[in-house]
């Protein structure tokens, strides 16, 4: 049987929040709750900072909005041969 997962590329993700609203809209996801967020993370001593952005998400879909969202690529499916 084969499994499949999304992966994020932090190197792309830009923190724009599309997959989040995507997610939202598409799956009617009621005020307060969330299958996707962003975290924002910053790293360093000014001024040598570095920030990532991280989706994260329930990954229970399989034709997930959040993916055809991303305007960067950085969502993806992964089938382990990619």
């Amino acid at each position: 049987m084969t499994h499949y997962a999304m992966v994020i590329d932090t190197r792309t993700c830009i923190g724009c929040t599309d997959c989040v609203d995507a997610c939202r809209m598409e799956n009617n996801v009621p005020e307060g709750l969330c299958y996707d967020w962003v975290v924002e993370i910053t790293k360093g001593k000014y001024p040598h900072l570095e920030t990532e952005f991280r989706s994260e998400r329930c990954n229970h879909c399989s034709n997930a909005t959040c993916v055809t969202a991303c305007p960067t690529g950085a969502s993806q499916y992964w089938n382990g041969s990619n």
